[in-house]
Formats: structure tokens, sequence, C-alpha cells
């Protein structure tokens, strides 16, 4: 089955699917709940992660987002997609260690010889850190790292030695991040901290990633499911054909995707309300999820919105079409944050911005003034 649809439409139903377009109604999810429906939040700067929640939520808080990883234990900040960290839901654990473990730990021999550590003293490494959390975690990376030189492996605690190995012990399903020692990121054993189900079968698991990636970012393709996952094209290819009996395939300007079948009764339809603006955080998913930006960021303003060296700028969206960028920066007590708008903006548009950064003040229970400019 092949439908015709609009651009406008692809970016509605992706929109839809990451939470982003929330109707004027009381919305009663959990952050569990948001992150469970996206499959996973990038978050390897926290405050960015948790911004990720609110702008797909109604009345949640940063104090929310830190109750369910640290006390609920409903989320785990771990490394998965891509190699890099990401909060991700309990129950998808299992399933994730075993399609991004192995593969991020052989993806990360390079650096880790580079650094002076072979595949012995690896292995002997990471039973040192198994031990050491059994018998006196939790543990930060410091106090992991002199366990290790005790043991006479030899790493320096000012290197990049440390995190390398305590990355390659949470891929391999021996650690996980857990509540923050004086300041600075603690582990402790995950089956002392969670204890998820281990018995997982990888082609099922892949499947399951499939589903939920096309679930939140479809339409999409194969392609764009690697680019947010990392995988190689073969992995993707286990997953996504899992799924080949419960798709349908759409055509818009030119381009093809997928998407899973009940999605909408008309895909075609774009509510006349979906004109939101969002403030969308650093390395927001919702950029992050496709191969081809296009259809979010015009060419003409990508350089705006990802200037090179890794980074993903905060970004302003309207009907799911970048807009401009924005940032927040210290003005003595206050917080303040500026909109850096690529065209001039209309009365509307501005309004919609006064709401949303009202509601990141209401969020993270701090002052913020907001600023445009002249």
């Amino acid at each position: 089955m092949s439908l015709d649809i609009s651009e406008e439409a692809v970016r509605f139903l992706r929109l839809r699917g990451q939470r982003l377009y929330l109707p004027d109604h009381k919305d009663d999810a959990t952050v569990a709940g948001v992150i469970h429906g996206l499959g996973g939040l990038q978050a390897q700067a926290s405050e960015a992660a948790a911004l990720g929640v609110r702008v797909r939520s109604r009345g949640l808080t940063a104090a929310d987002v830190e109750r369910a990883r640290l006390e609920e234990r409903t989320i785990v900040r771990t490394w998965s997609m891509r190699g890099t960290l990401h909060l991700v839901h309990v129950e998808h654990l299992p399933g994730l260690l075993s399609v991004f473990g192995e593969l991020y730990v052989s993806r990360g021999r390079r650096r880790l010889a580079e650094l002076g550590l072979d595949h012995q003293a690896c292995e002997r490494s990471m039973t040192v850190i198994r031990e050491a959390l059994a018998a006196h975690g939790p543990l930060t990376r410091i106090g992991l790292a002199q366990r290790l030189v005790e043991a006479g492996i030899e790493v320096a605690k000012k290197s990049q030695a440390p995190v390398h190995l305590v990355r390659r012990a949470c891929l391999l399903g021996i650690a996980c991040e857990v509540a923050p020692i004086d300041g600075k990121d603690a582990y402790a054993l995950l089956h002392d901290w969670l204890a998820p189900d281990s018995r997982v079968d990888r082609d099922k698991s892949l499947a399951e990633l499939a589903h939920r990636y096309l679930k939140a970012y479809g339409p999409a393709t194969a392609r764009d499911f690697a680019a947010w996952s990392g995988l190689p094209m073969a992995d993707v290819r286990v997953g996504w054909n899992a799924l080949s009996d419960g798709l349908v395939e759409v055509n818009a300007g030119g381009r093809s995707a997928s998407m899973l079948e009940g999605g909408l009764e008309d895909p075609r339809v774009v509510p006349s309300d979906a004109r939101q603006v969002r403030l969308l955080p650093a390395f927001d998913t919702y950029l992050l999820g496709y191969q081809d930006r296009r259809l979010a960021v015009a060419a003409e303003h990508d350089r705006r919105v990802l200037p090179g060296g890794g980074v993903l700028r905060p970004t302003v969206i309207s009907s799911g079409r970048a807009i401009g960028t924005w940032s927040m920066r210290r003005s003595g007590k206050l917080r303040v944050a500026q909109i850096q708008p690529f065209e001039p903006l209309d009365p509307a548009l501005e309004q919609g911005l006064r709401t949303e950064m009202k509601d990141i003040g209401r969020f993270q229970a701090r002052p913020l003034r907001f600023e445009l400019p002249v």
C-alpha cells in the first residue's frame, strides 16, 4: 500500500509521534511514559534531556525527571543509540544492551588501546569494576579509577581512560549510573540497582527497536533508522524487515518513507491547531532522528542549527520547521533566554514563544527573563 501525502503532513505525523504536538487538553503523561514512547532521549547534557521531557509534556518538572531516575527507577541514563548517553525506560534496557552492548564495546576497543589498555587489561578492568561496586559501590569514576590502580591497572585518574572503562562496563550490563556523589557521576552494579531481565533475543530486540522508532519517528526510512540508532545496515535490515507486513509506504515531495499501519485514520489530514511553537533543547531527538533533516531545517539555515563539531543548538520550531535558535545565559541571579529567529516573527509566534519561555521557568522552578531581538 502506498499513499501520497504532503510534506506538511509528514512533519505533523512526526510531531505527533514524538509528543511535540499536544492538543489543548489535559495531558497526564509521566516522565517514564514520555521516555517509553520516544524510545529514548539523548542525555549527554542532563539539563537538555530534562528540557526534552518538558517540551513533550504538560505539568511535569525537572524534579520529576530526577525522581523518575533516582527514586522511582523507571528510567536510567546509559549509553545506547549511536553509542551516546540517553535516558531510556528500564523495560527497554535489556533489549538495548543486547542490541548495542557488544557493538559499541567492539567499536570502543581502538580508543581504549590508544589509552594504553589492551584486551587483557580491559577484561581485568571489568572484573575489578564489578568487584569494587559489589564491595564498595556506589562509586564515582575517580573512585573506580583508584580501585583499578590498586589492582595494578595503569589508569590515570585525569585521563579519559576511566570514562571509557565505565562506558564499557555499562554497555556490558555490569554497571549503571545512579545518584551523584558530591556532584560527581556515580555508578552501582546494574543488577543491584534495577535487576533487569537479561534473557533477551537480539533479533527480536532489533525488531522491537525498529517498531518503537517508527511509532515515534515515522514516516521514516531504513536509513533514517540507521542514522538514529547508529546500527550497521545489516542490523537495520533485520529489524526493518521484521515489520514489513505492517508498514504503509508514503510519498511526499518525491521522497518515499514508511510508517506503521493504523497510525491515523487519514494521515493526510493536518489539524488546524498544528502550528504550535516549541522550544527544543540542544541535541533534541526531533532533529537527530533522521539522516535527512531537510523537512525540518531548510538548507539555508542548516549551519545555524548544526554549526559543526558535533553541536546541535537549541532550536525554535513552528509546524515542525526550524524558525530560529535560542540560548540561555546568566545575568546575576536571573537567567536570560534569547531568541535568534531566522526571519522576523509575527505576533502570534511571539506569543507562543512567551508561553514556552514561561513554561521553562515553571519546569525548572527558576526565574527566567525572555528577550527577543529588537
